[in-house]
């Protein structure tokens, strides 16, 4: 078997490097993590081998993959368990991973994935974001209605889809966006997922979220498509000012608990 590493951003603000990792979590494959910061081939080590310009990387050996699709395309076809098995559900999926990743860049950029902090609610969101947020939001539902018999992610089962919709759902917990129930439960199944907890811990480190070289990651345990424990009862809980749902709990316990608050 290869040696797998993953080249990645600061895990605080780097987006496209929590599509990949979780991707590859959830594939069950064994990697490694390394900093974007330390990946400096020297030009005997590039030769032959095409570099990329930004993160997230995976090393296959002595081969470059760079994007967080086409890893996560890696990680779907090594393990065949992260697209879904009907040919016109997969290309849906592969559809709506890409928009999530590279066609709401209002949303993106406006509501920005930042686990460095937990920011007040909006007074009103920019028509560009509002565009950007519907559209997000109906794609959920459409997959949702259509597939919720078969699990609480879009097409049942985790997907590359939900891996690509990553960021967005943590953008929407840490900027306490409100949103109608079908949308927020959603949030707060990825948001509620293990290995969220796991990256925020890693956004937190003590070097301001830069991951030293060489890094293993242990392998995910449990049942994979087990839905989160509700985060909106219970001592843990916490409502915000707006929308009424909970931030706190899940990915946004760890992340709020070292954070600074914006206004």
């Amino acid at each position: 078997m290869a040696r797998l590493v993953l080249v990645i951003g600061p895990p605080a603000i780097c987006a496209d490097s929590l599509r990949a990792w979780l991707a590859l979590q959830r594939s069950g494959l064994c990697f490694e993590i390394a900093a974007w910061s330390a990946f400096a081939p020297t030009a005997e080590a590039a030769r032959g081998r095409a570099l990329p310009l930004r993160p997230p990387v995976l090393l296959v050996d002595e081969v470059t993959v760079w994007g967080p699709l086409a890893i996560g395309e890696f990680a779907a076809e090594a393990a065949n368990e992260l697209l879904p098995a009907d040919p016109v559900e997969r290309a849906i999926c592969r559809s709506l991973a890409h928009e999530f990743a590279n066609e709401l860049t209002d949303l993106e950029t406006f509501v920005p994935f930042d686990l460095g902090h937990l920011f007040d609610p909006p007074g009103k969101l920019l028509r560009g974001v509002e565009r950007d947020l519907a559209r997000f939001l109906e794609l959920v539902g459409v997959c949702r209605r259509r597939w919720s018999a078969n699990g609480p992610f879009l097409f049942g089962r985790f997907s590359l889809a939900d891996a690509a919709s990553a960021p967005i759902c943590c953008a929407l917990a840490t900027n306490r966006i409100a949103l109608e129930a079908e949308g927020r439960a959603y949030v707060e199944t990825i948001t509620g997922l293990p290995e969220l907890a796991r990256w925020a811990a890693l956004a937190e480190g003590p070097s301001g979220g830069a991951v030293p070289e060489g890094v293993e990651l242990a392998e995910q345990t449990g049942p994979r498509d087990a839905p989160p424990a509700s985060r909106s009862e219970g001592p843990g809980a916490r409502t915000s000012e707006a929308g009424g749902h909970p931030s706190s709990g899940g990915v946004l316990k760890p992340i709020g608990a070292g954070t600074r608050r914006r206004r």
